[in-house]
């Protein structure tokens, strides 16, 4: 009969299994990192929408050169607008100036008028007064005086600008004639033509001063 075993007497080892043996079987390759596996239940995972925007990417701030340059851009624009603006309020100057020459102009040229048209009654008696004086005897003295003067005073006009028309023998015109009388064509007489001046007219620089009274010729 064997012996009973005592408490003396000590255990037997555990037998050794094969998982013992090589350690815990290697997790596969794809598998993640335990720090990114999946949340167990209960704990609430991240949801993507929920994730901030992402920040716009801010543009590089100019660098010195290029304010320098935007600074000049604007000084030069600037620059060409002071020009056409001078040149612009130059050429109106210009043309004020030459719109007030004309202006004087005329109203010098009306005012030498005025005074040569009062003038022209002074050289009406003067012409008057020669054709009633007679050339020689006791007035023959008197005639050459007031030759004399009425030389003067058409030469004074003549600077003026006034000029006297020849109106004698030519046609009748009634921008420049005034008509006064009609009388029947004598022989070797046109139609129209002026045989008689009553007064003389008078041209200032080309423009009419005063019409020429006339007697015109008419045909029978």
């Amino acid at each position: 009969m064997p012996a009973r075993e005592t408490a003396e007497t000590p255990p037997k080892p555990a037998a050794v299994t094969e998982e013992d043996t090589l350690g815990p079987a290697p997790a596969p390759a794809d598998a993640p990192p335990a720090s990114e596996a999946a949340p167990e239940a209960g704990e609430g995972a991240e949801n993507p929408a929920d994730e901030p925007d992402p920040e716009p990417i801010k543009p590089p701030p100019p660098s010195m050169v290029d304010i320098l340059r935007g600074r000049l851009q604007e000084r030069d624009e600037q620059l060409h607008s002071y020009i056409a603006a001078y040149k612009q309020a130059k050429e109106e100057m210009a043309k004020a100036q030459d719109r007030m020459r004309r202006d004087q102009a005329k109203e010098v040229a009306r005012a030498k008028m005025g005074a040569a048209r009062e003038l022209l009654d002074v050289l009406d008696n003067l012409d008057r007064t020669l054709q009633d004086v007679p050339a020689d005897g006791p007035a023959a003295a008197l005639a050459q005086g007031v030759r004399m003067v009425h030389k003067q005073f058409v030469e004074v006009l003549t600077g003026f600008g006034v000029e006297r028309m020849n109106a004698l023998g030519t046609p009748f015109d009634p921008q420049l004639h005034e008509a006064v009388g009609m009388i029947p064509a004598p022989p070797g007489a046109a139609d129209q033509q002026i045989l008689f001046v009553q007064r003389a007219g008078y041209l200032f620089h080309g423009r009419l001063l005063r019409a020429a009274q006339v007697v015109v010729a008419a045909a029978p």
